[in-house]
Formats: C-alpha cells, sequence, structure tokens
C-alpha cells in the first residue's frame, strides 16, 4: 500500500515573518518554506488588504507588517473575487526566487467583517510555536506533524475572542446564525462547526462523530479548499465569516 501524507497545515503568521524567516529547500516529500519562530511554515495563513492587481490571479497584499507578492502558477486559475482595498485571507505556499519572498496563491477569500483583522492580532499573540516540521509515521503509515504529536493544545478554546464577539457592537457586526434546517452536508458541517466553536476553532473528530454520515473528511476538505472554513491548528477548523 502506498503511504499518503497528510496534507501540512496553514500556519497564521505575518508576511514579516514569512519574509524575515530563514529559507530551508527540502526534497522529495518534505515540503519546502520559511523557518520562523513559530516554526517551520510550509503553508502560509495571512490576512491583510490588497494594495495592487496584477490580472485575474496575481496580487500584492499589505498585513500591516509587510508587502508581499501573491501569485498563482495554475494554467486556468480561479478569477480573483476582491479588489484593490479588500480585506482577504490568503491560504498559500512560500517561495523564494532570485532573493525575493512571495506566496503561492492556493486559497483568497474576501473578508467583508473588519474584525477579523483584530482576530488575527489576538491568535498571533496568543499562538505558541507550531512546529510543523517533518512528517512523522505511525504505524498506520499516516504521517502527523510534531505539533500533532504534541498532546497539548496551542490556543485556549476560550482565550481568543471571537469575530462575531469582537464586533458585537459595531454597525457591521455579524448577524447570528439561522436555525434553518440544513439542506446539504456542507450546511450541516458549517452548522455544526458553529455550535461546537468555542472561540479556538471546533475540533474535526468531534465534529464528524456529531453528523457521522459518509464521505465527511471529504466535504470538510472541500469546505477547506473552498475558503468555506480555515484550520486554526491540526485538528481544529472555523467558519470564516
Amino acid at each position: 500500500m502506498a503511504t499518503q501524507y497528510a496534507r501540512q497545515p496553514a500556519v497564521p503568521c505575518t508576511l514579516d515573518e514569512i519574509r524575515g524567516g530563514s529559507w530551508v529547500q527540502n526534497d522529495g516529500l518534505i515540503p519546502s518554506g520559511v523557518r520562523t519562530h513559530r516554526g517551520m511554515v510550509a503553508r502560509a495563513s495571512a490576512i491583510g488588504v490588497i494594495v495592487e492587481r496584477r490580472g485575474d490571479a496575481a496580487f500584492t497584499m499589505d498585513d500591516g507588517t509587510a508587502i508581499m507578492g501573491v501569485r498563482s502558477f495554475d494554467a486556468a486559475p480561479t478569477p480573483l473575487r476582491a479588489d484593490v482595498g479588500d480585506m482577504v485571507l490568503v491560504i498559500g505556499r512560500p517561495r523564494e526566487y532570485q532573493n525575493e519572498r512571495y506566496l503561492v496563491l492556493e486559497i483568497c477569500k474576501r473578508l467583508r467583517n473588519p474584525a477579523w483583522a483584530q482576530y488575527r492580532k489576538r491568535e498571533l499573540a496568543l499562538l505558541q510555536n507550531t512546529a510543523h516540521i517533518a512528517p512523522v509515521m505511525r504505524h498506520s503509515d499516516t504521517p502527523v506533524t510534531h505539533a500533532t504529536q504534541n498532546a497539548g493544545p496551542l490556543i485556549s478554546d476560550a482565550a481568543i475572542s471571537t469575530p462575531r464577539a469582537i464586533a458585537a457592537t459595531a454597525d457591521n457586526a455579524v448577524a447570528a446564525p439561522h436555525t434553518t434546517p440544513a439542506k446539504n452536508p456542507f450546511e450541516l458541517l458549517i452548522m455544526k462547526i458553529r455550535e461546537l466553536d468555542a472561540g479556538g476553532g471546533a475540533d474535526v473528530e468531534d465534529i464528524l462523530q456529531a453528523l457521522q454520515f459518509p464521505d465527511g473528511e471529504k466535504y470538510l476538505r472541500t469546505l477547506i479548499e473552498e475558503g468555506e472554513i480555515f484550520e486554526t491548528r491540526p485538528g481544529k477548523v472555523k467558519v470564516l465569516e
């Protein structure tokens, strides 16, 4: 049976951390990335404002710590649904070319609630070293990261206020989730994640156990790839409001 490797979690970080970290070039199955004080970042999660667009899937973003280019190398990239001045969540792979750091775009989602910027600042302030370095093999032949292997939580579930709580008194506060019954597995997953999320994300195993429908992990992965939810740390997901 062929060995399968888990996709690297997207590590919340600043653009300055990506730009200032030490570049690590790996070969084979271990992804390259940037070594920062948070650990090895092979996939990054950054929140910032688009300051320049270049075509359908290339732009420059500013997160308040640095300015960095984001580009896609897909032959037919998904058109960017955001414009200059919009706040976005970007998930991408750090790369270096001729001493210039940039992100290879995987996901870009416009954030309509400005409280997400405050949430990310609080998250980064509390986030300990993630240590996403080399995969660690278990008897199941399914590798886990060092961060997954360590049992201690990185963030207390109650330690970070959610964007809804931050913006509760603002004019643009997020409306409370409706109670209309879900009509498909994706809606059920999003509703259950919101229900189980106490602030630091909902546990993937708890979500799947509560819903108990086939291909639950597949639906979760689709939601992550579409940018509807994101991983706050290995095994924890949060709805992107």
